[in-house]
């Protein structure tokens, strides 16, 4: 189950155009135009480390929820309260809704 969900973030991640011009936006400021290697080279370095800390931090995820996921499979009364919880949580955001002010 874990490896199907990690492959599935890695396609989306992968073919998602904005982590593309985030990364094109974002990682220019860390290079350095008198360093050894070019900076299209150090982009590539950065992209690379960031995105394999990243995919550590989501396979992290991935593995919490999958053991959560689990115990709330396993007992009825978990599973009925986290229906409680997500329904407040949904009645307390249209709640909210209602009574702001635009």
């Amino acid at each position: 189950m874990h490896f199907k969900a990690l492959r599935e973030s890695f396609v989306v991640e992968v073919t998602n155009p904005k982590s593309a011009v985030f990364f094109i936006a974002f990682l220019p400021q860390f290079t350095d135009q008198g360093a050894t290697y070019p900076v299209w080279l150090q982009i590539i370095l950065l992209g690379v480390a960031a995105n394999l800390f990243f995919s550590f931090a989501e396979a992290g995820c991935v593995i919490f929820a999958d053991q959560i996921a689990g115990l709330f499979r396993k007992s009825r009364s978990a599973g009925r309260w986290m229906r409680r919880a997500a329904g407040s949580v949904l009645i307390a955001l249209g709640a909210n809704l209602l009574i702001s002010e635009r």
